[in-house]
């Protein structure tokens, strides 16, 4: 999208926007930037782990659409930077508009699965592989879904079933 044309969608000159960000890349920056905003992650990172199976197993498919959540808008972010020629690594262009680093995601999920695990619902001495094989698998899953023009959908469910088992996480431990 052009700066004209963002600037006739918000009924406003192109001279004015330039006057309230200055340069396109400003104006794409802020345009990314979450804004306190929480992204759904935080949320359900925060909340205890059931020591209800179901329930647990419900809940880490949260996590992990949350996680392919961030993952989504990293990418966004990156795309919206590369539009002006700004070709930094995704995860310096994702902290500057506010998003998780990757090693603060993963901090966050391994935490949360060691609560899991002193509930003895994942094993504790997989929980840095389990976190990274969930972020990465995630992400990757992001990167082949938009190749593919398709959303990610039920793919997560069956991501989650291939790492816990399906239905019931302490059966495949």
């Amino acid at each position: 999208m052009s700066v004209q044309q963002v600037a006739e969608r918000l009924d406003i000159t192109q001279a004015a926007l330039f006057r309230r960000f200055d340069t396109k890349q400003n104006l794409i920056v802020q345009a990314l930037r979450w804004h306190g905003r929480s992204f759904s992650w935080t949320d359900t990172i925060r909340t205890e782990p059931s020591a209800d199976r179901s329930i647990f197993r419900t809940q880490l498919v949260a996590l992990a659409r949350a996680v392919a959540e961030v993952g989504e808008m990293s990418v966004l972010a990156a795309d919206g930077f590369r539009a002006i020629g700004v070709t930094k690594p995704i995860g310096p262009m994702a902290m500057e508009v506010g998003f998780p680093s990757l090693p603060e995601l993963h901090a966050a999920v391994s935490e949360w699965l060691d609560k899991a695990a002193r509930k003895q619902l994942v094993e504790g001495r997989h929980v840095p592989h389990i976190a990274i094989a969930l972020l990465g698998g995630m992400s990757l899953l992001h990167f082949i879904t938009r190749e593919k023009n398709e959303a990610i959908g039920g793919e997560v469910d069956a991501y989650v079933d291939f790492l816990v088992g399906p239905g019931n996480a302490a059966e495949h431990r």
